[in-house]
């Protein structure tokens, strides 16, 4: 590592026009040289040192990109002029090279700093490009200031496998939100910083006046007002601007913007927002307002007619059992959680499955039995998955046919597409 350090900060004194510098404000913008007047110079040798609060990460993305493409003298030869992203604390420091008009993706990167390279030869000039940064994630603190970093319970989670799901430890999805409406639980939702809220944008289908919602946070317990609850209003509500309704459920994501920031602490606290996919058969899980549904002596029949049982998570949980018993309601008093994998995208698009109805902005997660999965009331809840130390948001609840049927798992809005739209709006409404 101390090579490759030495190597990168070595660039900057190269040969040529020398350019780049070290950027560490919360967001900003950066070019190449002359852009966007005119082409880049010669020998171009630049290098920019990005490093953000302690404790974020950076979110870099180009605007525009255009660059000398690869050698002519060699068909797919090596780039001649080209930009290189060095992510020093990655387990892959060495990002990716890119030129011509292969523009670099949006990167998130694995920790504060971030190295951005632009190297041209002595032929061919080009437009050049335009990048922007800002920051993402990072730490918050308590009100004793006591540093809490997103993802990171205080209280750990019960991780026990039980089919269909169980109560949750009080206050372990300490980023769990209950949102409202005219002061009855309508969706889930979870905090993914302070004074924001994650949730669907179908929750506000009708109903999109701030004066209807309120969000609740640090709550365990349905009927009654925890002492570690916090109730908060509703500044503004922040729909993605590509969502079409029920027709496709596409885009289903939305954000709150809180009347003043959560107070942070053992019982309260953000998640952290998934840089990237998680792969199929990844182990995750869903937190949700309890609503009990059970059929009488279900237990008992469970252990006589092993199989012929399915527990189904809801609002919620639900057990269904295919005698034609009848039902008895109980509400279940608590947060309650459960255990699901991600899917397979093209299994779960499959003919037998979903049939085409699963868009690339979406993921499924539970299991092919059914057994496990969100239900009505659930929407807008997150789907966690861990890595490392840390819980990610993978998901938001969306949609789904029925709940915990064979073949057809929870469809939830795949919250890694939206990174960028996420920060955006954060930024464009501090």
């Amino acid at each position: 590592m101390f090579a490759i350090l030495v190597f990168v900060a070595l660039a900057v004194s190269a040969n040529g026009q020398n350019c780049g510098e070290p950027l560490s404000g919360a967001s900003g913008t950066f070019a190449s040289p002359n852009y966007p007047d005119r082409n880049y110079p010669h020998n171009s040798n630049c290098q920019w040192d990005i490093v953000v609060a302690s404790g974020a990460k950076v979110l870099l993305q180009f605007s525009d990109f255009a660059l000398e493409g690869p050698s002519v003298f060699q068909s797919g030869g090596p780039c001649v002029d080209y930009v290189e992203i060095y992510d020093l604390f990655a387990p892959n420091y060495f990002v990716g090279k890119w030129c011509g008009d292969d523009k670099p993706p949006i990167y998130l990167s694995a920790s504060n700093n971030l190295v951005v390279r632009f190297v041209s030869d002595w032929i061919t000039k080009d437009r050049g490009f335009q990048a922007s940064y800002s920051t993402f994630g990072g730490t918050v603190t308590t009100t004793t200031a006591t540093p809490v970093a997103c993802g990171s319970p205080a209280i750990s989670p019960s991780l026990a496998r039980v089919v269909g799901g169980t109560t949750a430890v009080a206050n372990s999805w300490p980023w769990m939100a209950s949102l409202a409406k005219y002061g009855a639980h309508a969706c889930g939702g979870s905090l993914i910083a302070p004074g924001w809220i994650l949730t669907a944008a179908h929750c506000f289908d009708g109903a999109s006046y701030t004066s209807q919602w309120t969000v609740r946070l640090g709550s365990h317990t349905r009927e009654s007002t925890d002492a570690r609850q916090q109730n908060i209003g509703v500044q503004r509500i922040v729909i993605h601007e590509g969502y079409n309704g029920a027709s496709s459920s596409d885009n289903d994501i939305a954000l709150l913007k809180l009347n003043h920031d959560a107070t942070i602490n053992n019982y309260v606290s953000p998640v952290c927002v998934a840089p990237g996919e998680f792969p199929s058969q990844t182990s995750c899980y869903i937190s949700l307002i309890p609503l009990l549904r059970y059929l009488r002596r279900a237990k008992e029949r469970e252990r006589n007619h092993p199989g012929k049982l399915i527990i189904s998570l809801t609002a919620c949980l639900m057990y269904h059992y295919f005698t034609g018993a009848n039902f008895q309601i109980v509400m279940a008093d608590q947060l309650q959680q459960g255990e699901v994998e991600i899917i397979d995208w093209n299994t779960c698009n499959s003919a037998n499955w979903y049939g085409g109805d699963v868009s690339s902005n979406m993921l499924c997660a539970g299991w092919p039995m059914g057994q496990t999965d969100a239900c009505q009331n659930d929407s807008g809840g997150p789907l966690v998955c861990k890595s490392g130390r840390k819980w990610y948001q993978a998901g938001v609840v969306s949609w789904g046919h029925g709940c915990a049927q064979p073949n057809k798992p929870g469809v939830y809005t795949d919250v890694m597409k939206y990174q960028s739209w996420i920060q955006t709006k954060m930024a464009q409404y501090p």
